[in-house]
């Protein structure tokens, strides 16, 4: 704001360091939608990838599989705690090869740049969702909106077509 009174205007970018090609349209349509998201230990990186948040909502609704990468509870290289699984650290093509087949990739970070989960979600034509908000992505304010929009994945019937075609193009543009 204060650069835009100085005449300063920004410009936003989003901003995908990958290979968009590399990620096509894979997503189908679930009356179980799986969703995950990132989330790593240490000096509170899990309460801002929102896992308390995950980990708390996910009692109340049963029918949502929540998958967490990067995290990791126990030795095991997979840990099932209810409707969670928490993969831990896996090399970057397998993560590929498994979130492909999810309905969402969530991001609940309160402040970001434009995150590889939305942006790998998006193009794999899911249905992203985050705290903060980002054209053609679903934005919850709070935990309450969050369900509501996690309970809505079972009537995704169609790839979001939509919102991959305005990030393919976004990702075309130079920085």
């Amino acid at each position: 704001l204060r650069m835009a009174l100085r005449g300063i205007e920004p410009e936003i970018r989003y901003n995908f360091y990958g290979d968009p090609n590399k990620y096509p349209v894979s997503y189908k349509p679930s009356k179980t939608p799986q969703v995950w998201l990132c989330a790593h230990a240490g000096y509170g990186a899990e309460r801002q990838a929102g896992l308390d948040i995950i980990e708390e909502i996910a009692k109340e609704i049963p029918e949502i599989i929540f998958h967490i990468y990067g995290f990791e509870w126990t030795n095991s290289a997979k840990f099932i705690k209810d409707n969670i699984i928490y993969h831990g650290f896996i090399p970057e093509e397998q993560f590929d090869e498994e979130v492909k087949d999810y309905q969402a990739g969530i991001r609940l970070h309160e402040f970001d740049g434009f995150s590889e989960v939305l942006a790998k979600s998006v193009l794999l034509g899911q249905y992203p969702i985050s705290y903060i908000k980002y054209p053609h992505i679903d934005c919850a304010k709070d935990e309450q909106e969050l369900i509501i929009l996690l309970r809505d994945l079972k009537n995704k019937k169609e790839p979001n077509f939509g919102a991959r075609a305005f990030y393919l193009k976004e990702m075309e543009k130079p920085l």
